[in-house]
């Protein structure tokens, strides 16, 4: 893609501004993905687990919010619409719908809630954290399914999206790629771990973890 194309395909979007607040939300950090055992690793998790890791310590160093969203069904939850498109759904005694937070690149402590629907936005502690921030930031996996309806989802409590490039992953890398191009399109800031971290710092300069 030519420079002109760009400047064309970016024109009238703003990009991330100064966040005086967010909250971070990890989604579906569980062994499911990321461990290389599971059926559906995301072999791409290796590569963004870094900037998680970077992520959740620096919202924990400037006393921001950091949430890990696991998915699991009850017993009796029929999935919702998930349940129309996957015969097996994930179970809360499925060792595999465990979060690893040293395997998920997560401060030990980090607080896990649970969803059941694709959406992180879904579970009331998180719209609660959001809320009280303005702001949500999004890692985890997978970009196409949960990662963006969580983004899609934001404009209905009117919090600012932004998802994080390098933290999130799918297992395929183009509808990694197209779900990007898709958010970017209207629904969510898109910024790189090392941008939202600078954009906090900008947002509240008295708040800067010292260097």
């Amino acid at each position: 893609m030519t420079v002109a194309s760009d400047q064309r395909r970016d024109r009238g979007r703003r990009g991330i501004p100064p966040l005086p607040g967010a909250c971070l939300v990890v989604v579906d950090p569980q062994r499911l993905f990321t461990d290389p055992a599971s059926p559906a690793f995301v072999p791409a998790w290796a590569s963004c687990r870094p900037a998680v890791a970077a992520l959740a310590a620096g919202f924990a160093a400037r006393g921001l919010p950091v949430l890990a969203v696991r998915h699991a069904h009850p017993e009796g939850d029929d999935g919702g619409t998930m349940g129309l498109f996957w015969d097996r759904l994930q179970r809360p005694g499925d060792p595999l719908s465990a979060v690893d937070a040293a395997a998920a690149g997560l401060p030990r402590g980090t607080r896990v809630v649970t969803k059941r629907r694709l959406s992180a936005l879904s579970v009331p502690a998180v719209r609660r954290a959001a809320r009280a921030e303005g702001t949500i930031v999004i890692a985890g996996v997978q970009t196409h399914l949960c990662v963006a309806a969580t983004a899609i989802e934001a404009a209905r409590f009117a919090l600012r999206p932004v998802v994080v490039t390098d933290a999130t992953a799918a297992r395929d890398a183009s509808l990694h790629d197209a779900a990007l191009a898709l958010l970017a399109s209207g629904h969510a800031h898109l910024a790189t771990s090392a941008e939202v971290l600078a954009a906090l710092d900008a947002g509240v300069p008295e708040r800067g973890v010292a260097r």
